[in-house]
């Protein structure tokens, strides 16, 4: 039975839940990856939602990287920690390359705390169809902007979920610092505002106040890389 990923909330009083996530891709490498799609993977639109296994290495220690983040209400994009917390980049890129990200909702919205995509499910209880280790401890204290992945009550494991830190209840995560990082917000965070600062209503699986009025989309999650410096 699938585990919902949740958010240690207690500091602002909510039980958050669902959290996974996924990854960029500097360079595509479809092409020469080791994983195959289930069924139901999309053929037309290059689209992968599932595969068996964890993703091979598809980035290089002598490179530094970025993610920009397309939604519908603005773009974004994130400092991806690739020295610092290399698997978590490497799930987030080949995620990325796949698509994996592009059409899923940000479906969970704290206003002061975080928001949450990653779900090709868009519940909180999908993923890509494998975990990765978590690699704790984590580089930098969360904090608005930082971004990571979420995992189970059971489990600090991660998948594809991953969350936004939005606002000042974030840094109370700190109490409890298990989400393995991906990246920092580097620009857009009036756009990450715009996001948090939505009309939510009761998700009727959570029975939560999170859900989203109208629904807000990644649209594409694409990576640039440079080398660098000095390398």
């Amino acid at each position: 039975m699938a585990s919902r990923r949740t958010i240690d909330a207690r500091g602002v009083g909510l039980a958050l839940s669902g959290l996974l996530l996924a990854a960029c891709g500097a360079t595509p490498t479809a092409a020469t990856h080791a994983h195959h799609p289930k069924a139901g993977a999309s053929a037309t639109s290059g689209r992968v939602t599932h595969f068996s296994a964890p993703p091979p290495t598809v980035i290089h220690s002598g490179r530094q990287y970025t993610a920009t983040v397309k939604t519908s209400l603005g773009t974004f994009a994130i400092h991806l920690f690739a020295k610092r917390d290399p698997q978590a980049v490497n799930n987030f890129v080949f995620l990325a390359d796949h698509k994996f990200f592009n059409t899923e909702r940000i479906f969970r919205v704290l206003k002061s705390f975080v928001f949450q995509t990653g779900d090709p499910e868009n519940t909180g209880m999908g993923g890509p169809g494998y975990e990765v280790p978590a690699e704790l401890p984590i580089p930098v204290p969360y904090a608005p902007g930082v971004v990571a992945y979420a995992h189970t009550a059971s489990s600090t494991d991660y998948g594809s979920q991953f969350f936004v830190c939005t606002g000042s209840s974030s840094s109370q995560l700190n109490s409890t610092p298990t989400y393995t990082e991906i990246g920092q917000v580097t620009s857009g965070m009036s756009v990450v505002k715009k996001i948090a600062a939505v009309p939510v209503k009761v998700n009727p699986i959570t029975q939560e106040d999170s859900m989203p009025v109208s629904p807000v989309t990644v649209d594409s999650v694409t990576i640039q890389s440079q080398p660098l410096s000095g390398s």
